[in-house]
């Protein structure tokens, strides 16, 4: 069984181009066999936190409000112990 790590310099990547640029990819890790697939996340804009009236509201999830987000890549899965030994090298 392989360990998985959820937090590495490996899972994202910001970025500051265009949305015709954003575009799926593989990366390998320099002089390694270590490769991962990253996806493109498009910029956007949306609301955090639950509405007063939700059901089952708790008062730690609000209030309300608008966050807007740049574009930027994260991995298509998990990283697995591999790659963070590779990147932790």
């Amino acid at each position: 069984m392989k360990s998985i790590f959820y937090i590495c310099p490996l899972l994202i990547i910001s970025c500051e181009l265009g949305a015709q640029d954003l575009k799926p990819y593989e990366q390998s890790v320099p002089n390694t066999s270590v490769k991962f697939k990253m996806a493109p996340i498009p910029a956007g804009k949306f609301t955090i936190g639950s509405s007063f009236s939700e059901t089952g509201r708790e008062e730690d999830e609000g209030p309300q409000k608008s966050i807007e987000l740049s574009a930027f890549w994260m991995g298509v899965h998990e990283v697995t112990f591999e790659e963070w030994d590779a990147f932790f090298k």
